[in-house]
Parts: C-alpha cells; sequence; structure tokens
C-alpha cells in the first residue's frame, strides 16, 4: 500500500481539535484513519480547497491516545455537571442569585418542551450568558452550544475552546448587529461554513432526542426552543 504524502496544510486549531474530539465520540470504535477521512470531509465542506489529504493521519496519530484516553476516563467517571440540574444542586454547584430567575425560566422552557431535564453544565452558561437577551429561548441555544463545546473540549484536552467565533455570536446576540461575511471572517477567522459544521455538533444531543422522540426536524426544534420574541422572557 502506498504511503501518504504528508501535507503541511493550515494550522491544527482548537476547533480542529473540537472536531476531532466529537467524531470520536460519536464514532468510539473508528480507527484513526477512519476518523482522518472524516475530519477531512467534514472541513472540506466548508473549504473545498484545502490540500487533499489534510489534517494527515500522522496529526491525527499524534491526537488520539489523548482523546481516546480521555474518553475513556470521561465513561468511567462521569462529570457530575452532566446530571440534571435541580435547585439543590446549587449546594455544591452555586448559581448567583439574579441568574436563578433565568435558569428556572430554561428549566420550565425545556421541560415544557419535552426535554428530559436541564444540565447543571447547561444551568451554567444559562446563568453566565442570561443578560444577552430578553429572550429566554436565544440564551437555551447559546448555552447548549458552549456547554456541548466545553465537553467536546476537555476530551481535547484543552482547558477551554479557544474559537473567537463564540465571541462573536455572543455579541450579535447581545447588540443584534449585523455583519457581512468579510466583517465576520476578519473578527474571527472562520467562515460561516466552517462554524456551521462545528456549530451543528453542538445540537446534536438536542437533535437526536426530539428526532427519536418527536420525528421532528432539527429546524423545527430549534423554533420551538427559540420563537420570535415579542419582548420580554419567555
Amino acid at each position: 500500500m502506498a504511503n501518504r504524502k504528508r501535507y503541511r496544510g493550515p494550522k491544527i486549531t482548537d476547533e480542529v481539535k473540537l472536531l476531532i474530539a466529537h467524531l470520536h465520540k460519536e464514532h468510539p470504535k473508528y480507527t484513526n484513519e477512519e476518523i482522518r477521512n472524516l475530519v477531512e470531509a467534514n472541513l472540506r465542506k466548508a473549504n473545498p480547497d484545502l490540500p487533499e489529504g489534510w489534517p494527515s493521519k500522522f496529526v491525527i496519530d499524534r491526537i488520539m491516545p489523548g482523546i481516546r484516553e480521555r474518553t475513556r476516563l470521561s465513561e468511567l467517571n462521569p462529570d457530575p455537571r452532566d446530571r440534571p440540574w435541580t435547585t439543590s444542586s446549587m449546594i455544591k454547584y452555586p448559581i448567583p442569585p439574579e441568574a436563578l430567575p433565568s435558569v428556572l425560566q430554561a428549566w420550565f422552557r425545556l421541560r415544557k418542551k419535552g426535554f428530559e431535564f436541564l444540565t447543571i453544565r447547561q444551568a451554567q452558561w444559562v446563568a453566565r450568558l442570561y443578560t444577552t437577551s430578553d429572550n429566554i429561548g436565544v440564551v437555551i441555544v447559546l448555552a447548549m452550544i458552549e456547554s456541548a463545546f466545553e465537553r467536546d473540549a476537555e476530551r481535547a484536552g484543552l482547558d477551554y475552546l479557544g474559537s473567537q467565533r463564540m465571541n462573536f455570536e455572543t455579541y450579535h446576540t447581545l447588540t443584534g448587529r449585523t455583519f457581512t461575511d468579510e466583517e465576520k471572517y476578519r473578527l474571527t477567522g472562520l467562515s460561516d461554513e466552517t462554524w456551521n459544521v462545528l456549530e451543528g455538533f453542538g445540537f446534536d444531543g438536542l437533535k437526536r432526542y426530539r428526532l427519536e422522540k418527536a420525528g421532528k426536524p432539527p429546524s423545527l426544534v430549534l423554533k420551538e426552543i427559540d420563537p420570535q420574541s415579542k419582548g420580554g422572557k419567555k
């Protein structure tokens, strides 16, 4: 079998490491080569001009042992923050008192829409982001993306996802300001196409739950959680 030529492609960013960790989580039995092929296919959706064979198997072989080990340990000892949030959980995982009404609204919205629970991790993100929008549905969506990214970043060996794009998305939500594609890329270093690939992973659990339970498409699921706001928190 011919050796694959090693390409020097773009820098392996936090976003790429996050993608690798997520794909391993979704396909735990895949070989490094199969993960590499999936990574390339996903990145090529966003950027058809990527060098063929990037990222190389050499890069994946270097990153994957740590991801596999951290994933294994997380399965042996699940993070308590992924358990259901309750007001009693604040004994160990405090929520600022001023954020509690928004966290309760998020809990109520999800329960009302048929979701099993709000996790402690998601509640923490609602508490961090509740001032960004008067629409609690918007806050829930941001919190779900952030909490999903946080989990995958931990598996990727990152302290946090060092992506400028979440700063941009949160700023956009807070201000309502619109941006051209060129401005978005200049501010964040990511195209809309690349971000859409990553952002979709933030909704994976949300999509799967509702597709399995109600047979509804993801677009409708998000519309249910984030309806058009007529002012005030829902």
